[in-house]
């Protein structure tokens, strides 16, 4: 038995295994193609004067496909003309169907053959090669539209082999000629890269259609129509957390998402666990140390931040300054590099601290570089006493770098009798004076209360006198942040999905609050999406890498926002 027979076999067994003509996902699948469908008919590609829209020669190439798997002597012709019905929108009967099979699908050749709107979207796939890094292959999605719609209209017992194995010939056909035509995205190489199907080249080894769209004969689902649910399922065991969780361990920073999982750390030095970075580390070190050049770059890269860069900027260029001063033998001027960062929470507060330890270690500042992160809970003790020492314990740790204190006024803000955060701030201030050449101290929280709080306190006034303001992120920034965290996690957009989230976060960044919160929030819509996009997938028994990464329009819809797919492309 040939490798491709083999293959053949395995489409064969899936799709016997399947006792209900259902298969999750479908129609969200054809409404992209239909999307794009659309795209392509408002280029060059095709024909201004053609007969028919693309949308509606793609419709027909699918119905004649169906009518090809038609078998006349199957007893669910009732069942498959409601697929139809459901899947394409198409308004037929039966009659009109077995007349429409008798009359158009008669060709022998026709499984040999690329359906001519398939033609147009590879067409358009090579036109549009290296347009972007994400790009996906439209092509590749319509051909997987088809292997869908044609294993959900042929899933009942009684179907006969030929029938089953001319499905698996076509879609290795169609599938070949997208390799052939060299219709690879990106997308496609990274994951025949990680499948070892790329030569040394870069070039893709001769297709055998074996990838991920076919399962093991093991990795098995049968649909329960009692239960309306696949069971046994195999093929994979996701849920939209875990999708995400293996990539981002912390991301209430838009840069700190890409952290990988980490190892608890002493609860001294972590934030809560029920609380926004609950398990991030308190310290942050790595084996390679960037120059003060490489680390401006960074800063460059953020997302917005426009008028923090420019503040950590003249804040470099003062102590690049005062260092000449001394090495000229000028009189050196003291000064404080303690820090306010004031601004609404997932404004990028944490990341410019963590990066601030680097520059100011390349900068002879600090001696360390690294950082360590506390809160209220990590400083106060419920006993008299225990708090200087709890406090005393994370100064210590902080010699040499930075000691990043969030919400700090909440040290002072209880009033009630028995609280020791005062203790924490008069421990702290003295330790500042005392480690002053090598320990900075920043604090951060909401602007008004950070305000009230340095100004409360004459110690505090006095070390405390250079703020940054960190703004809320715009709707087209927030949007950049969305697509970082797809790119980093391994997700693609689709070009109506994308439209949707940016919709959908304009709308938000418009009717902002005052407790507005910027990339947090994107952290928590993409969250979202990502669990959407993993209930929508996680029953099909036919996952494959581009389901596990593509976020299409339903996966970006928010409830209660349903006018959104009312999109100019889903019209």
């Amino acid at each position: 038995m040939t490798q491709k027979d083999e293959v053949r076999g395995r489409i064969k067994i899936m799709i016997m295994g399947w006792n209900k003509m259902v298969i999750k996902n479908l129609q969200g699948t054809i409404s992209e193609c239909i999307t794009y469908a659309d795209e392509i008919s408002q280029s060059d590609i095709y024909p201004a004067d053609a007969k028919m829209a693309l949308r509606d020669l793609l419709r027909y190439d699918m119905v004649t496909f169906l009518g090809y798997l038609y078998e006349q002597d199957n007893p669910c012709l009732e069942d498959q003309i409601q697929f139809i019905k459901t899947n394409l929108h198409m308004s037929l009967s039966g009659e009109k169907f077995v007349q429409f099979v008798n009359q158009q699908c008669r060709i022998p050749r026709f499984f040999q053959a690329v359906p001519e709107s398939i033609d147009y979207f590879i067409k358009y796939d090579l036109m549009n090669v290296g347009e972007g890094d994400r790009t996906i292959a439209k092509s590749k999605f319509v051909v997987k539209c088809f292997q869908k719609l044609g294993e959900g209209f042929i899933a009942y017992d009684k179907c006969h082999e030929e029938t089953k194995n001319n499905l698996a010939q076509y879609i290795e056909m169609l599938n070949k000629t997208l390799e052939e035509t060299g219709v690879v995205t990106h997308q496609e190489e990274h994951a025949l890269k990680m499948s070892g199907k790329l030569t040394e080249s870069g070039k893709p080894k001769v297709a055998e259609f074996v990838n991920s769209t076919v399962p093991d004969e093991i990795q098995h689902s049968e649909f329960d129509a009692a239960t309306g649910r696949f069971t046994t399922k195999k093929a994979v065991s996701v849920s939209g957390y875990n999708i995400m969780k293996k990539r981002a361990d912390d991301i209430s920073e838009f840069q700190n998402f890409i952290r990988q999982d980490e190892e608890e750390e002493d609860k001294v030095f972590k934030r809560g666990g029920s609380r926004v970075g609950g398990n991030r580390r308190g310290d942050d070190s790595e084996d390679y140390e960037k120059s003060l050049d490489e680390l401006i770059q960074e800063l460059d890269g953020l997302i917005g931040l426009g008028t923090v860069k420019l503040d950590v900027k003249h804040l470099v260029n003062i102590i690049k300054v005062r260092k000449l001063r001394e090495m000229k033998g000028l009189r050196r001027i003291d000064m404080s590099f303690h820090l306010v960062f004031t601004g609404n929470p997932g404004t990028g507060k944490t990341t410019i601290a963590r990066l601030l330890a680097k520059i100011y270690k390349q900068l002879g500042v600090v001696s360390k570089g690294h950082f360590i992160e506390v809160d209220r809970s990590g400083l106060v003790d419920h006993f008299s006493g225990g708090t200087a020492i709890k406090t005393t314990e994370v100064i210590n740790r902080a010699i040499g770098g930075i000691l990043f204190i969030d919400e700090a006024y909440a040290l002072t803000n209880k009033k009630d009798v028995g609280d020791y955060g005062q203790e924490a701030v008069d421990t702290l201030l003295k330790r500042m004076e005392d480690d002053r050449d090598d320990l900075i101290v920043i604090v951060a929280g909401y602007t008004e209360p950070m305000r009230q709080f340095i100004e409360s306190n004459p110690g505090l006034k006095s070390r405390f006198n250079k703020y940054i303001n960190f703004p809320d992120y715009t709707a087209t920034e927030l949007m950049e942040v969305f697509k970082l965290m797809c790119k980093e996690t391994d997700y693609v957009l689709t070009d109506s999905a994308a439209y949707i989230a940016e919709t959908y976060l304009r709308g938000i960044a418009e009717g902002k609050n005052e407790n507005f919160a910027n990339a947090r929030l994107v952290r928590n819509y993409f969250e979202r999406c990502v669990d959407r996009q993993a209930t929508r997938i996680v029953q099909d028994d036919n996952i494959d890498e581009d389901d596990l990464v593509t976020f299409v329009r339903e996966d970006m819809i928010e409830e209660g926002s349903v006018n959104l797919l009312q999109s100019p492309d889903a019209k």
